[in-house]
């Protein structure tokens, strides 16, 4: 359930799946709780804990940039683009019910940019044209 009390349908890698199997399992052997993520005692993880965790993990490997929870779903979205999804899937994906917000969701690289707009450009397809062998009479 998302904050905004809505239900999102996520698909899941298989990989995924039996990863999050495994992590019950081993969570049932130790806990009884109908929570899959647990801190180390057994407690449901909360926002504040993970987003502790994140900065204390990016603080050792002496990131600089202000790491969040937030920032994966960001990253997530915009490698989703950048790896040729669409648009409209990704707004379903993020529960957001105005594609705008995408918009403003994903931050495109140069390189991303480069790389679509040499595999659709329409010059390639004027260029490829007027590449072809000249027809000959004989």
């Amino acid at each position: 359930m998302a904050k905004n009390g809505k239900f999102r349908i996520l698909p899941m890698s298989q990989s995924t799946t039996k990863l999050i199997g495994e992590l019950i399992r081993e969570n049932k052997e130790d806990f009884d709780s109908e929570y899959v993520f647990l801190a180390n005692y057994g407690e449901p993880v909360s926002r504040d804990h993970f987003r502790k965790q994140h900065n204390m993990f990016a603080k050792r490997a002496g990131i600089k940039k202000n790491v969040h929870p937030h920032l994966f779903r960001h990253t997530a979205a915009t490698m989703f683009l950048e790896n040729a999804g669409d648009m409209r899937h990704l707004q379903l994906l993020l529960g957001h019910s105005d594609l705008r917000m995408v918009l403003r969701y994903t931050h495109l690289s140069g390189k991303s940019l480069a790389k679509q707009h040499a595999a659709y450009s329409g010059i390639n397809q004027v260029i490829g044209k007027n590449n072809k062998p000249r027809k000959i009479k004989r």
